[in-house]
């Protein structure tokens, strides 16, 4: 029986993408640390969703290329 727990973690481990392999070792956000997360989060996607919003004459104002600004609308509100 506890090999079959042991090889179920060990297929586990081998099956979890990369970006995941330093999970265990990373040390969990602080509550201020993740309400600052999150007002920063809320920040962006409601400066994107405004952006999305301007037409071309305000963005040249604001010197930035409908380009960038569809750019810009398209990331998730968690990528900087």
């Amino acid at each position: 029986m506890t090999n079959y727990y042991s090889s179920c973690k060990e297929n586990l481990s081998l099956a979890s993408p990369p970006l995941m392999a330093g999970y265990r070792t990373t040390h969990w956000l602080s509550l201020k640390q993740l309400n600052q997360h999150i007002i920063t989060w809320y920040q962006r996607a409601k400066q994107r969703r405004q952006l999305a919003q301007l037409d071309d004459r305000m963005l040249k104002d604001i010197g930035v290329t409908p380009m960038q600004a569809r750019c810009e609308v398209r990331k998730p509100f968690w990528v900087e």
